[in-house]
Protein backbone atom coordinates (compact mmCIF):
# COMPACT_ATOMS: atom_id res chain seq x y z
CA UNK A 1 0.00 0.00 0.00
CA UNK A 2 1.97 3.43 -1.09
CA UNK A 3 1.26 6.67 0.69
CA UNK A 4 5.28 7.85 -0.57
CA UNK A 5 4.64 11.75 -0.72
CA UNK A 6 1.00 11.91 0.84
CA UNK A 7 -0.34 14.11 3.18
CA UNK A 8 -2.48 12.81 5.43
CA UNK A 9 -3.40 15.93 8.06
CA UNK A 10 -6.32 14.27 10.39
CA UNK A 11 -6.38 11.12 9.36
CA UNK A 12 -6.99 8.47 12.36
CA UNK A 13 -5.06 5.74 11.93
CA UNK A 14 -5.31 4.37 15.81
CA UNK A 15 -5.78 0.33 15.06
CA UNK A 16 -4.70 0.09 11.24
CA UNK A 17 -2.73 -2.69 9.93
CA UNK A 18 0.02 -0.45 8.43
CA UNK A 19 2.31 -3.87 7.55
CA UNK A 20 3.71 -3.08 3.87
CA UNK A 21 2.62 0.75 4.17
CA UNK A 22 5.01 2.54 2.22
CA UNK A 23 5.50 6.13 3.86
CA UNK A 24 8.29 7.93 2.01
CA UNK A 25 8.34 10.84 2.55
CA UNK A 26 4.74 10.71 3.98
CA UNK A 27 3.60 13.84 6.19
CA UNK A 28 1.91 12.04 8.66
CA UNK A 29 2.75 14.84 11.40
CA UNK A 30 -0.74 15.57 12.62
CA UNK A 31 -2.54 12.22 12.02
CA UNK A 32 -3.80 10.69 15.29
CA UNK A 33 -3.23 7.37 16.64
CA UNK A 34 -0.17 6.20 14.93
CA UNK A 35 1.78 4.07 17.58
CA UNK A 36 5.75 3.14 16.97
CA UNK A 37 3.93 -0.51 16.86
CA UNK A 38 2.13 0.22 13.37
CA UNK A 39 5.34 1.14 12.04
CA UNK A 40 7.25 -1.93 12.81
CA UNK A 41 5.96 -2.98 9.31
CA UNK A 42 5.93 0.35 7.39
CA UNK A 43 8.45 1.60 5.24
CA UNK A 44 9.66 5.52 6.51
CA UNK A 45 12.49 7.21 5.55
CA UNK A 46 14.07 10.42 6.61
CA UNK A 47 11.82 12.53 4.29
CA UNK A 48 8.83 11.08 6.53
CA UNK A 49 7.60 13.54 8.79
CA UNK A 50 6.06 11.87 12.17
CA UNK A 51 4.30 13.19 14.64
CA UNK A 52 6.73 14.58 17.87
CA UNK A 53 6.59 12.24 20.36
CA UNK A 54 7.26 9.61 17.29
CA UNK A 55 9.89 11.48 15.19
CA UNK A 56 11.77 11.93 19.14
CA UNK A 57 11.33 7.94 19.95
CA UNK A 58 14.53 5.99 19.49
CA UNK A 59 13.12 3.02 18.27
CA UNK A 60 11.56 5.05 15.54
CA UNK A 61 14.80 6.53 14.70
CA UNK A 62 16.24 3.07 14.19
CA UNK A 63 13.25 2.02 12.06
CA UNK A 64 13.88 4.45 9.92
CA UNK A 65 17.56 4.23 9.25
CA UNK A 66 17.11 -0.16 9.34
CA UNK A 67 14.56 1.51 6.07
CA UNK A 68 17.34 3.04 4.16
CA UNK A 69 19.80 0.80 4.93
CA UNK A 70 17.70 -1.86 3.54
CA UNK A 71 16.94 0.04 0.37
CA UNK A 72 20.28 0.95 -0.23
CA UNK A 73 21.24 -2.84 -0.24
CA UNK A 74 18.54 -4.40 -2.03
CA UNK A 75 17.28 -1.47 -4.33
CA UNK A 76 14.63 1.08 -4.31
CA UNK A 77 11.35 -1.24 -4.91
CA UNK A 78 12.83 -3.17 -2.03
CA UNK A 79 10.28 -2.90 0.87
CA UNK A 80 12.32 -4.13 4.37
CA UNK A 81 11.37 -6.96 6.14
CA UNK A 82 9.05 -5.88 9.66
CA UNK A 83 11.47 -5.17 12.54
CA UNK A 84 10.42 -6.28 16.01
CA UNK A 85 7.23 -3.97 17.39
CA UNK A 86 8.82 -1.95 20.62
CA UNK A 87 7.73 -3.29 24.22
CA UNK A 88 4.62 -1.16 25.63
CA UNK A 89 5.42 1.87 27.95
CA UNK A 90 4.89 0.69 31.44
Amino acid sequence: MGFSRARLCGAGLGGADLLGAEFDGADLRDVAGLTAAQLSGAVVDDATVLPGDLAADPWVRARKAACLAWRDAHGPLSAPPPTPAPAPAS
